[in-house]
């Protein structure tokens, strides 16, 4: 039977941050009280997909008489799909570490990270500890090596690309660095581009 032990929740951290005068603060003061807030946020998923786990173990057990995940979702305001993917990536983690629970990284890890490890791996505990030795804290990082050790391709950063509205055209531009220009494959764009002009004549 898998643990069902409590996890530690630091939520007393945002009475902290709006409570304190934080322009008294030095940087660094401001940088540990930014990864408890991110650990907090990144705890909020995590519990939903706990508690949506124990949903779904109990309507086993229980039957139709027990709330299903779907009736879950809607009863404390989220959609289905968003936690069923909570549930998907508690149960990736458990699953190898029972005892597992994002606390032992202080913030540094996003969701979004340790969701895209899970659907990656069957040992997501593994694939992170591995990335976090190696530096890596963040979504586009973390899907850059972990392409990159599945193909042996190095991939680049990914492209900062933007929309800004414009008044006087009322439509919209793209924003994009010059430096990044050619880490983009043109082609299908070149391509839409073409059979959408040769509309307009």
């Amino acid at each position: 039977m898998k643990s069902k032990k409590l996890v530690s929740v630091q939520p007393e951290m945002l009475k902290i941050v709006d409570q304190t005068d934080l322009q008294s603060l030095d940087y660094n003061a401001l940088v540990e009280l930014g990864k408890g807030v991110s650990e907090v946020k990144v705890y909020s998923q995590w519990l939903l997909g706990k508690l949506g786990d124990a949903v779904v173990d109990k309507n086993k057990q229980q039957g139709s008489t027990y709330g299903n995940l779907i009736k879950y979702a809607k009863d404390v305001g989220q959609i289905y799909g968003v936690l069923q993917q909570y549930v998907n990536t508690y149960r990736k983690y458990t699953r190898e570490d029972p005892d597992f629970s994002p606390d032992k990284y202080f913030g540094s890890v996003p969701w979004g990270m340790l969701q895209m490890i899970a659907m990656k791996s069957d040992k997501p505990v593994s694939l992170l500890n591995e990335l976090v030795d190696k530096g890596v804290h963040s979504f586009d990082h973390a899907y850059r090596e972990i392409k990159t050790k599945q193909t042996g391709q190095i991939v680049p950063k990914k492209p900062k690309v933007g929309f800004v509205f414009s008044d006087d055209s009322k439509k919209w531009r793209i924003k994009l660095e010059p430096k990044d220009f050619d880490l983009i494959d043109w082609a299908n764009v070149k391509e839409q581009l073409i059979i959408y002009l040769q509309g307009l004549s």
